[in-house]
């Protein structure tokens, strides 16, 4: 190595040192205030965190498998004009090809749906999946697919976990799902088995 080198070599290193350890002391900005939600000042802080409440809307909560999917292809199957969906966990088994049908029988019926999968925690969904709701004129995108060069790259460890883990369902811009479940067989049933 020249005497060049090592000095473009020693700045480099330098540079991202710096750069590293300038980002290690951001302040995180998806701290909250401490707010009770009967304090005044609740629904502003909230509304400025996400977007404006308004009157009129409900909210039910759903828990594990047995409640989540049955009301998420009861929204699916009812959709009429559009369907955006984002998931982190998707992958073989029955509740994923039911998933994928509904999604893709609504697109056969004129309904827009964009679905974005994660490149990484999509890594197990068939790809007969992801073609059956292409051929019906979905619109299907992977955030970050992986290939073998990033995943072998020295520049692309510890890049895997920079993944959309978002969960969100929503459809004809009305009815809104989220929350921590994906389509994978472990998230069927009421939570209460070993492995569920």
């Amino acid at each position: 190595m020249t005497r060049g080198q090592r000095i473009v070599l020693l700045i480099g290193v330098i540079v991202l040192g710096v750069a590293q350890a300038s980002c290690a002391r951001v302040e995180s900005h998806y701290l909250l205030p401490p707010l009770a939600a009967a304090d005044p000042a609740f629904l502003p802080t909230l509304e400025a965190y996400t977007s404006p409440a308004s009157d009129g809307n409900t909210v039910d909560l759903l828990l594990n498998g047995d409640q989540i999917f049955p009301a998420a292809l009861a929204a699916i199957r009812s959709a009429q004009t559009t369907i955006t969906y984002a998931q982190y966990f998707y992958e073989e088994g029955a509740i994923g090809l039911e998933v994928a049908e509904a999604l893709a029988e609504r697109c056969r019926a004129g309904v827009r749906a964009h679905i974005l999968l994660d490149g990484f925690g999509t890594l197990y969904i068939p790809a007969e999946y992801r073609e059956a709701m292409k051929r019906a004129g979905c619109e299907v995108s992977t955030f970050r697919p992986l290939s073998p060069m990033v995943l072998l790259s020295p520049f692309g460890f510890g890049t895997s976990n920079n993944r959309s883990h978002r969960r969100i369902l929503v459809v004809d811009g009305r009815v809104g799902f989220t929350g921590g479940v994906g389509v994978r067989p472990k998230w069927l049933g009421d939570g209460r088995k070993d492995g569920r």
